[in-house]
């Protein structure tokens, strides 16, 4: 398993660099590395940007059985992305309310989303087959 800790909203460069280096042990998942950045720069900015007290996030990478899993375990506030849905998008909505965009798009990227608390901790599992 591969992991990193980020501890504020600056340390998001370093997922590419972390996300490349899986890549690099694990050629396969060339094809899925774009997806592999989207949905960590939106699940990753989402934490930062709805936390006003200082948040460290851990991010697991793992392959198995041509299936990627990902899992963002944060001290955040309590946040359940799987039960959150976002308002329509329609053409020309230009009054849309702000937020729910990113997970949207992380939900259709994904095979499969999964959320629970441990310990006062948000563990939210992505998963998307190779």
């Amino acid at each position: 398993m591969n992991s990193i800790v980020l501890k504020k909203s600056e340390d998001l460069a370093l997922i590419e660099e972390f996300i490349n280096r899986v890549v690099n042990k694990h050629p396969e998942l060339e094809k899925k590395n774009s997806y592999l950045s989207i949905i960590c720069d939106e699940i990753i900015s989402n934490i930062f940007n709805n936390n006003e007290t200082s948040v460290t996030i851990e991010i697991k990478l793992e392959l198995v059985n041509n299936e990627v899993s990902l899992n963002f375990i944060d001290n955040g506030k309590l946040f359940d992305p799987t039960h959150y849905e976002p308002s329509a998008i329609t053409d020309g909505d230009i009054e849309r309310p702000i937020g729910g965009l990113g997970i949207s798009i992380v939900k259709k990227i994904a095979d499969a989303v999964y959320y629970k608390t441990v310990e006062e901790k948000n563990h939210l599992t992505i998963k998307i087959t190779v």
